[in-house]
C-alpha cells in the first residue's frame, strides 16, 4: 500500500494524525521537485482548501522556493500558477507577498499577469476588510527590530 492510499485511509480514522502526516508529506515533496509537490496538493486539494490554516504556510514557502529556484522557466511558472489557483481563494498575508513577488518578476505582457493582479487585489481587499472590521487586528508584516529602533 503506497503512502497516498494510507493517508486517505487515515483520514477516515484519525483526522489530527492525518493532518500531521499530510503536512510532513508536503514538506518532503517540497524537497523532491515541483511535480511531486503539485501531485500531493492535487491529491488532497479538498483538505488543503478546507484546512488551509494548517497547510498554507508550507505551500507559500514551497511556491516561493520553486519560483526562485526556476525563475524564467515557463513550465515551472505554469505549474506554480496552477497551485496559486488552488491557494489564492484561501490565501493570507504571506500569499499576498508571494503573489506580489511573482508580479514584480514576470513581464506585464504575460498571460498570467492579469490573473495574478486579480488574486492580489482580492487578498488585499480581504485583509483590509478584516483589519477594518476588527480594530485591534493588524495583518501586515511586522517591521524588523532594526527598523523599529531606527524609527
Amino acid at each position: 500500500m503506497d503512502l497516498i492510499t494510507r493517508l486517505k485511509n487515515l483520514r477516515e480514522t484519525d483526522e489530527l494524525e492525518f493532518k500531521y502526516q499530510l503536512r510532513n508529506l508536503l514538506k518532503k515533496s517540497m524537497t523532491e521537485n515541483l511535480d511531486a509537490f503539485r501531485s500531493v496538493v492535487n491529491d488532497f486539494k479538498r483538505e488543503v482548501i478546507y484546512d488551509s490554516f494548517f497547510f498554507i504556510d508550507i505551500i507559500n514557502e514551497a511556491l516561493l522556493y520553486f519560483f526562485y529556484k526556476n525563475e524564467g522557466n515557463p513550465r515551472v511558472i505554469k505549474t506554480i500558477m496552477s497551485l496559486i489557483h488552488v491557494i489564492a481563494p484561501v490565501g493570507d498575508k504571506d500569499t499576498l507577498e508571494l503573489i506580489g513577488t511573482i508580479l514584480k518578476r514576470i513581464p506585464t505582457h504575460s498571460a498570467d499577469y492579469p490573473v495574478l493582479m486579480n488574486y492580489f487585489g482580492e487578498i488585499e481587499h480581504k485583509i483590509s476588510f478584516l483589519e477594518q472590521k476588527i480594530s485591534k487586528l493588524k495583518l501586515y508584516p511586522q517591521k524588523p527590530m532594526l527598523m523599529e529602533w531606527y524609527d
